[in-house]
């Protein structure tokens, strides 16, 4: 190794390595080693040479800019190959826990490979770093040769899962308590709040909050057993936040006042982002729009790269504006496209657009989009047509969209007996669909 002042007056340290072969072994079978140019590679005697401080001359200098390339994404097939490996799950199971783990979310699949999502790193992290003991593929492949023991007999299943149960219980104890605060911190903090006088309790959407009952409930269950999980914890923390001027946090322990303080911001910069949303309409709020959307019939969740769930994706909107939060921008920007797409199922629609203000799209848009009085007639007879059909294709997938004749059909029958109004769009793929199958041979259908 030697070092050298650049230019630049900063040290770089230089490493020269050299490999000596002792033994060339298989390597006298090359066509070097025949033609002698591996003899004169390898000559010891010019290593033991070389002396510490002696200048060399550079004959070539190369540059070559390396990476460590990280592992491949799974694919279905080597997650597979990966759990048989490891011997957990069975071949009938392996398709459960592919489709679970795209279900939730936890992956998504993106040219055949498996990709994990936020939500997939944020679970696998809380799990393993919370339950390390039952997340370890020893234990789960432990699991499974237990499983086969129960159904050849050889132990019984009450004593496995006696034994099972005796590791579980304490592992999800330490969990529920990692990451609590020592018990006298707690301690502190609830008696601070025996001195101030509370909010009166708050409606926000479907849910009451009141900190005072709330405070209670935490103080009676400390009382009982001195702890505290790490989520009552921040939950005390929040509503501290809100309090700070009553508490008289500085006579608190630094720690804890800095804990505070770090809530009190995060509180801050929550109230900023709510300011900067579009306000909420007074009343009732968003709830008339989405009543509005009680009879729309949602198309099936597409396949492929997105996986993208519309009715999923309405639901949780409302479930978000039920409970209080404003919808951000981007969200109702989505809310609207929505409106847009399903108005001709909506209830109210006048009432809709109006409280998102929006302007009513154009006569001749809405009767570009409208199905004929001739079409609508023509949409029974079609359906009864198709409803004899016993022998449907199987499922085409065709890039990121698998088109599926029967979940088509009964989709759009459904619509059609709960007496919703189909677009001229639907009537014509419809049409499409029939004819598609008058021209099958009698056999395939």
């Amino acid at each position: 190794d030697g070092a050298i002042n650049g230019s630049d007056g900063k040290e770089y340290l230089f490493r020269s390595t050299a490999t000596v072969t002792i033994f060339p072994g298989f390597l006298v079978l090359s066509a070097d080693a025949k033609n002698g140019e591996a003899k004169n590679e390898c000559r010891p005697e010019i290593l033991k040479s070389l002396k510490a401080g002696e200048k060399l001359s550079l004959n070539e200098f190369c540059k070559e800019k390396k990476f460590t390339e990280p592992p491949p994404r799974f694919t279905e097939a080597s997650l597979i190959k990966q759990l048989e490996e490891n011997g957990i799950g069975r071949p009938s199971t392996y398709a459960t826990i592919l489709r679970t783990i795209q279900d939730r979310g936890y992956v998504k699949r993106e040219q055949g490979k498996l990709l994990p999502t936020g939500t997939g790193f944020e679970v696998n992290d809380f799990l393993v770093t919370k339950l390390p003991e039952l997340f370890d593929i020893g234990f789960t492949a432990q699991m499974e040769q237990r499983l086969d023991d129960i159904e050849a007999g050889t132990i019984g299943w009450v004593e496995m899962m006696t034994d099972f149960y005796s590791s579980f219980a304490p592992w999800i104890a330490a969990a529920k308590e990692s990451g609590a605060p020592p018990p006298e911190m707690a301690e502190a903090l609830l008696a601070k709040f025996n001195t101030i006088e509370f909010d009166p309790p708050k409606k926000i959407g479907a849910r009451t909050y009141d900190d005072k009952k709330f405070i209670s409930s935490i103080n009676e269950k400390f009382e009982k057993n001195h702890k505290i999980t790490a989520k009552q914890f921040q939950a005390l923390l929040a509503i501290a936040a809100r309090y700070t001027a009553a508490l008289d946090i500085n006579s608190l322990p630094a720690e804890l006042q800095s804990a505070i303080q770090d809530a009190a911001d995060g509180l801050q910069k929550k109230e900023e982002s709510l300011k900067q949303r579009p306000p909420t309409p007074e009343g009732d709020g968003y709830k008339p729009v989405f009543d509005a959307f009680a009879n729309v019939v949602f198309p099936e969740p597409r396949s492929g790269r997105s996986n993208f769930d519309e009715e999923k994706f309405f639901k949780s909107l409302k479930r978000q504006s039920a409970s209080g939060s404003a919808l951000s921008e981007k969200q109702l920007t989505a809310l609207k496209r929505l409106v847009l797409k399903y108005r001709a199922q909506l209830l109210n629609a006048d009432k809709v657009f109006e409280l998102l203000q929006m302007e009513q799209p154009s006569e001749t848009a809405a009767a570009e989009a409208a199905a004929s009085p001739a079409e609508v007639a023509d949409a029974a007879q079609i359906l009864d047509e198709l409803s004899k059909i016993t022998k449907w294709e199987a499922p085409v997938k065709r890039g990121r969209f698998t088109f599926d004749d029967k979940k088509f059909y009964k989709s759009i029958a459904r619509q059609h007996a709960d007496g919703k109004q189909l677009s001229a769009k639907q009537l014509a793929a419809l049409a499409k669909l029939a004819e598609k199958y008058r021209n099958m041979p009698a056999d395939k259908q």
